[in-house]
């Protein structure tokens, strides 16, 4: 199950960066905690698991394989995590890498239905007309959308 070879993953990879670090500071990996990407000594040091990813990789895991995490010490697993971006995505305030700009080129942007499976009954599209820099609205139903994969309609 691919729930059990994630756990396992985060585990071996817990354990290589404990181990690195443990060499880093002659210390027993078994006194060193991990927390939110970062290695932690019992007197406060920390790295962080970007510097010790090269010399994490360089070692080998045990035999035996390592130990997963109980229940009990999960800290998000079972917790609500909530969606903080949601309703700045839904309402077009979210700003996306997509929203860069790059020279000269043009931008598509495609606004959906809102509903599964709809299709667009009517557009007024006077106040994105209004938006400067706006050249061109093309009204598309889906099934028109998905022939024009890799082609530019303008």
């Amino acid at each position: 199950e691919a729930w059990q070879d994630l756990r396992s993953i985060g585990a071996a990879a817990r354990w290589l960066l404990r181990q690195a670090a443990a060499q880093r500071w002659n210390l027993p990996a078994e006194r060193l905690g991990t927390h939110a990407g970062w290695v932690i000594a019992p007197d406060g040091r920390r790295l962080d698991y970007g510097e010790l990813a090269a010399a994490a990789a360089q070692l080998q895991l045990p035999d035996a394989g390592v130990a997963l995490k109980s229940a009990s010490d999960y800290r998000l697993i079972g917790q609500p995590a909530g969606d903080v971006d949601a309703r700045a995505m839904l309402s077009g305030r979210q700003a996306f890498a997509f929203d860069q700009t790059w020279g000269d080129g043009y931008v598509a942007v495609i606004a959906r239905c809102p509903y599964a499976e709809g299709e667009l009954e009517h557009l007024d599209d006077s106040k994105a007309r209004a938006v400067a820099g706006v050249e061109k609205i093309i009204p598309i139903s889906v099934r028109e959308a998905a022939g024009l994969i890799g082609e530019v309609p303008l």
